[in-house]
C-alpha cells in the first residue's frame, strides 16, 4: 500500500491524453501534492480533484540543462569553481587543485573497527586466506563470506599471483562515520578505490593528521574530517584537503655528507649519482595560487582595520611564524581560503537558494559580502567538528539519569518490511 502510514516511497499518478485537435504537441502538465503527507490527507486531495475537477496544473518546460524540475540557478555559475581537475598538475584548476572520492575499500568488515587488535587480527585471517586461492581462476575462487570479501580488482590479483604480505603497522585512524573514529587498514593492494588518500595523509610514511572537507553534492551536506574518510563518510562524498603530499627521492654523495642531492637522487659531484637515497614527502597547498590572487584582489587587507589579526591570532590561524609576524597576516591566506569554503557551504541561504544546482554538481563558492566573517565561522565550525570530544558541552543540556538509573526509557521495536521466506516476521 503505497498511501500507507510511514511510506517513503514516491507516488506520481500519470494520464497520457491524446488530442489530434490540440494546438499543442507534448505538453506536459505537472501538480504536486506535498511532501509526507499522511495517507487520509493525500486520498482527500486526490478525491476533491475528481469531485470539481480543478487541479491546478504548472506547465512543465525543460531548461537548458535538460532539468524538468527543480531547475537550476544560472547566477550560480558567476561563482568559482570547487574544483575542475581531481588530480593535482592535472590542467585547469578551480579553487582546490586536488579532490577525490572517499576511501572504498570493499571489505569494510575486515578494514575497519574500533579495536586495533580486532582489525589487525581480521585483516591478518582474511590475507592467509587469499594466499591459499592465489593462481586460481577466478570463477574457481573458493566463495567464503566469513573469511574474506572478494571483489573484481581482488579476483584479478589472487588469478595474476599478486602477493599481498600483512603488514601490522599500515593501520591509522580513519573517519567511518560523522564523530565516529575507526581504526582502517591501508594496504593499497586490500583497497579497492583508495582515491587520492595516500597523497592526501602521506599514508606511505605513515600517516599524517590533514583537514579535508567531505562534501555530498546529493543533500549538500558537507563534513571536515582529519582522518581517511570512508566513502560513505558523508553519503557519497567528494573529499577537498587542506593539503597533499608529494613523494621525492633525495639523497646525499658518498664523499660529502652535506652535499645535499635534489629529487630523484642526482648529484653533480661526481657525476656518479647519489650514492644513498631516501624517500622524503613534500608538502603542497590544495588551495590554487590563482585563488589566492582572485581573493586577495576581492579582499585586500581582510584582516586589518577593524578585523585586525594579531600574530597571536595568525599564528593561532595556522600561518607560518614568519608570516604572523610581518604585514602579510593583513592579506588572506591558503588555509584562510579553505576555512572560508567550509563556512559558505554551511550558510543556510546558500544552501537554499542553490540546492537544485548543488544536488547535481559540484558547488562554486561566491565572493561574499563579508570574507572574514563566513572565514571564522568557517573555523569554529571545523573547531567544533575536528575537536568535538574536547570541546565543552553545551552548558544547557540536562541529562536524565545516569548509568545506574538511566530514567525514563522507551522498548525499541523492529522495523518492518515485506515479509519472506528467509524474513517470515518482516522485521528489518
Amino acid at each position: 500500500n503505497v498511501f500507507g502510514a510511514g511510506t517513503r516511497t514516491s507516488v506520481a499518478i500519470t494520464m497520457l491524453v491524446k488530442n489530434p485537435g490540440s494546438s499543442e504537441h507534448g505538453a506536459i502538465h505537472y501538480h504536486d501534492i506535498g511532501d509526507s503527507l499522511p495517507r487520509e490527507e493525500k486520498l482527500s486531495i486526490i478525491r476533491g480533484f475528481a469531485i470539481d475537477g480543478s487541479i491546478g496544473w504548472d506547465e512543465v518546460k525543460p531548461d537548458k540543462y535538460g532539468d524538468w524540475l527543480n531547475q537550476r540557478d544560472d547566477s550560480f555559475y558567476d561563482f568559482a569553481p570547487i574544483g575542475i581537475q581531481n588530480k593535482p598538475l592535472k590542467g585547469p584548476s578551480g579553487i582546490f587543485s586536488t579532490y577525490s572520492r572517499g576511501w572504498e575499500t570493499g571489505r569494510d568488515a575486515w578494514t575497519w573497527g574500533y579495536s586495533r587488535s580486532g582489525v589487525l587480527s581480521r585483516i591478518e585471517g582474511t590475507i592467509k586466506f587469499y594466499r591459499t586461492q592465489i593462481g586460481l581462476p577466478q570463477n574457481e575462487l573458493v566463495v567464503d563470506t566469513s573469511k574474506i570479501s572478494w571483489t573484481r580488482g581482488l579476483k584479478k590479483k589472487a588469478e595474476r599471483c599478486t602477493i599481498i604480505d600483512f603488514d601490522d603497522s599500515k593501520i591509522i585512524l580513519g573517519c567511518y562515520r560523522p564523530f565516529s573514529r575507526q581504526y582502517t587498514y591501508i594496504d593499497k593492494l586490500l583497497i579497492d578505490y583508495p582515491g587520492q588518500h595516500h597523497s592526501y595523509f602521506s599514508l606511505d610514511s605513515g600517516g599524517v593528521s590533514t583537514p579535508v572537507i567531505c562534501y555530498s553534492s546529493g543533500k549538500g551536506d558537507s563534513l571536515m574530517c582529519s582522518g581517511v574518510p570512508d566513502k560513505h563518510f558523508v553519503a557519497d562524498a567528494q573529499c577537498f584537503p587542506l593539503y597533499w603530499y608529494e613523494e621525492k627521492e633525495v639523497g646525499t654523495a658518498l664523499f660529502d655528507g652535506n652535499d645535499h642531492v635534489g629529487s630523484g637522487g642526482q648529484t653533480s659531484l661526481f657525476g656518479n649519482g647519489a650514492t644513498n637515497t631516501e624517500k622524503v614527502y613534500e608538502r603542497h597547498d590544495a588551495i590554487t595560487d590563482e585563488a589566492l590572487v582572485v581573493f586577495r584582489e576581492a579582499y585586500p587587507h581582510a584582516f586589518d582595520g577593524p578585523n585586525r589579526r594579531t600574530i597571536e591570532q595568525a599564528k593561532a590561524d595556522g600561518l607560518a611564524s614568519a608570516v604572523a609576524s610581518s604585514e602579510q597576516r593583513f592579506e588572506i591566506a591558503k588555509v584562510d581560503i579553505f576555512y572560508y569554503v567550509y563556512g559558505i557551504l554551511h550558510s543556510p541561504e546558500y544552501r537554499e537558494r542553490f540546492a537544485s544546482n548543488l544536488k547535481k554538481e559540484l558547488p562554486r563558492i561566491p565572493l561574499a559580502e563579508d570574507f572574514v566573517a563566513f572565514c571564522r565561522a568557517g573555523r569554529e565550525l571545523a573547531h567544533l567538528h575536528l575537536d568535538y570530544e574536547e570541546v565543552e558541552p553545551w552548558a544547557a543540556i540536562e541529562e536524565d539519569g545516569d548509568s545506574v538509573d538511566p530514567g525514563r526509557t522507551v522498548k525499541m521495536k523492529f522495523g518492518k518490511c515485506k515479509k519472506s521466506e528467509d524474513n517470515p516476521k518482516g522485521q528489518d
